[in-house]
C-alpha cells in the first residue's frame, strides 16, 4: 500500500524528531493497518527527503515506543496495539524527578522552593534569546529522598511564559511539572549536556552532601515547538541516590 508522506515542516527540531512525528502521525491515523509493512528505507528517505541515518533513528524511536516492529532482513512493519509498557531507560520519554519517584515508589520532598524576578543579563538573553534586561523568573529548588537531599535544581525562564504567583503557590513539584501541568506553550524536546563534577562548597551546601563528593551536572534546555528557547536548568544529582544510564543499540547493518 503506498500512503502519502507529509511535508516535513521547517523547524529547527532535530530532523529525526520530525520525520518520527511524520510517522506517528500517519500511523495513528491508521493510514497503515496493524502488521502492514513500511516501504523500504530508500523509498521512505526519499518521500521525507532526508538521508537514511536519519530515518533508521526514527524508526528506532517509534520502535521503542511499540508503534514499529523491526524483522531482520524482511522489514519494517507496524506494530499491533499492546498494553502500555514503562520505558526502564527512560532515553527517549522525559520523566520529572517526582514521576521517577511516584512511578518507583518512593517518598520525596520539595525544599528550598525559591522563586525571583530578575532582568536578563546579556548571558541569559544569548541562552534564552531574549532582550538584555526583559524580565525573566529564577526558580531554585531540591528535593529529598528519605529524608536526604539528592537533587538540585536553577532554572531560569521568561516571565511572558509562567504566572509568577501561581508558580509560588504551585505544591510540592517541580518547575517541569507545573510546567506541564499550567504551560499554555508547547514543548517537546530538550538539548542537555552532562558533566562528571565534584561538590564544591556552594554545590555542597545546597546538595547536602561533602565537598569533593561526585556528582552528575546537567545543563539542559527546554525547547519550544518553533525552535524557541524556553527555559534553562542548571541540575545537579547526587549518584549515590540518583542512577542514570543510557542504552545504545547497535545498527541492523553492523
Amino acid at each position: 500500500m503506498k500512503v502519502a508522506i507529509p511535508n516535513l515542516k521547517q523547524d529547527p527540531r532535530p530532523l529525526y524528531v520530525q520525520v518520527s512525528d511524520a510517522l506517528s502521525e500517519l500511523i495513528l491515523s491508521h493510514a497503515y493497518s496493524p502488521g502492514e509493512k513500511l516501504p523500504s528505507e530508500e523509498e521512505l528517505s526519499i518521500q521525507l527527503g532526508v538521508s537514511r541515518p536519519t530515518l533508521r533513528v526514527a524508526i528506532g524511536y517509534l520502535e521503542s515506543q511499540g508503534l514499529l516492529e523491526r524483522r531482520r532482513g524482511i522489514g519494517t512493519f507496524i506494530a499491533h496495539p499492546r498494553e502500555k509498557q514503562i520505558d526502564a531507560e527512560g532515553l527517549e520519554e522525559i520523566e520529572t524527578i517526582c514521576e521517577i519517584a511516584e512511578r518507583t515508589g518512593l517518598s520525596y520532598e520539595r525544599v528550598d522552593w525559591h522563586i525571583q524576578r530578575v532582568l536578563a543579563d546579556e548571558k541569559f538573553a544569548d541562552l534564552l534569546k531574549v532582550a538584555v534586561n526583559s524580565p525573566i523568573i529564577y526558580v531554585r529548588y531540591a528535593f529529598k529522598l528519605s529524608g536526604k537531599l539528592y537533587a538540585f535544581f536553577e532554572s531560569w525562564v521568561p516571565e511572558a511564559y509562567v504566572d509568577i504567583k501561581a508558580l509560588e503557590a504551585y505544591p510540592k513539584k517541580g518547575l517541569l511539572d507545573y510546567l506541564w501541568e499550567c504551560c499554555r506553550e508547547k514543548f517537546s524536546y530538550t538539548q542537555t549536556n552532562v558533566y562528571a563534577k565534584v561538590a564544591d562548597e556552594t554545590i555542597s551546601q545546597w546538595v547536602g552532601i561533602p565537598e569533593g563528593t561526585p556528582l552528575l551536572h546537567m545543563e539542559e534546555f527546554f525547547i519550544l515547538d518553533n525552535g524557541q528557547p524556553f527555559v534553562y536548568n542548571l541540575k545537579y544529582f547526587d549518584t549515590s541516590i540518583m542512577h542514570f544510564y543510557m542504552s545504545r543499540r547497535f545498527s541492523d547493518r553492523r
